[in-house]
């Protein structure tokens, strides 16, 4: 029960969204539309898996405390990142003061930060065809 939180992402990472993104598909007209859609949809992920690993590294942080479990909960039921939220800030609160999981969640932040800096390459690689088309104005600089 104690890490059900981590088996959610804020939204699906569907494979679509990068191979929309490949070379080959960004440059066909009957693509536009869902090359477009996957890279508002990158941005959208970038954004939330940044909250979340602030999340996470403040859990982890020596000083952490009850509020900074809450700030995570509270964007997980929020946004909606896990509909199914079976657990109280309290419980996740408990989950995480232990130190078993505590190493897990450790773990977890490494896997997250390398996945945010795959989407970050992803991002860079496809940023100036989506500039072009005016989808963006700077997520260049973006970094997580």
């Amino acid at each position: 029960m104690c890490f059900g939180f981590l088996h959610c992402c804020p939204y699906v990472i569907n494979m679509d969204v990068f191979q929309r993104l490949g070379s080959n598909s960004a440059l066909t007209t009957s693509n536009i539309a869902s090359f477009e859609e996957a890279f508002m949809y990158l941005q959208k992920l970038m954004a939330a898996v940044r909250d979340i690993l602030e999340g996470i590294q403040r859990i982890l942080a020596p000083n952490s405390n009850y509020q900074d479990v809450e700030t995570l909960y509270n964007f997980l039921i929020n946004y909606e990142v896990n509909k199914n939220v079976k657990f109280t800030a309290q419980e996740l609160y408990d989950c995480v003061s232990q130190t078993e999981y505590r190493e897990k969640l450790t773990i977890g932040c490494h896997q997250l930060v390398e996945m945010a800096y795959t989407m970050q390459q992803c991002n860079a690689s496809v940023y100036m065809e989506a500039k072009n088309r005016g989808w963006c104005e700077d997520m260049l600089n973006y970094r997580i």
